[in-house]
Order: C-alpha cells, then structure tokens, then sequence
C-alpha cells in the first residue's frame, strides 16, 4: 500500500504501427483520434504513435475546421 500504480497509462500504446496500414487507412484512423481529442492534431498524434509533422503532413488536404467541429458563418 502507498505504492504508486504503475499500470495506468494516460495513452494507450497502438495496437498496429500506423505505418503498417495503407495512407487512407492511416487519414481515417488519425481523423479518428483528431475528433476524439477535440481537434487536438498532437494528442492525436501522441495517441498514435506518430510525430506531430508527421500527422499534418497525413491531414494536408483536409479541413482541419471540420474535424473540430466548427462551422463556418
């Protein structure tokens, strides 16, 4: 007792090196986390086991507006 748990973690590790899957596969699973941490592309990231570049350089193209959730007027 008053030991510390040293089995809880924050963030989950990846189950599948992102690397391993197809680009669209890796758009979809990092648009995923991106929606899960409220639009935070490096939490995302973090959650995925890639670099933060990385993750923009896979969202080049896409609305970055959107996957946060607002709108536009």
């Amino acid at each position: 007792s008053g030991t510390p748990s040293s089995s809880k973690s924050a963030t989950p590790a990846p189950t599948v090196s992102l690397d391993a899957l197809p680009r669209d596969e890796q758009l979809a699973e990092l648009v995923k986390a991106v929606r899960a941490t409220g639009g935070n592309v490096a939490q995302a990231a973090a959650r995925l086991g890639i670099s933060r570049p990385k993750a923009y350089r896979l969202l080049e193209g896409t609305n970055l507006e959107d996957l946060r959730g607002k709108t536009g007027p």
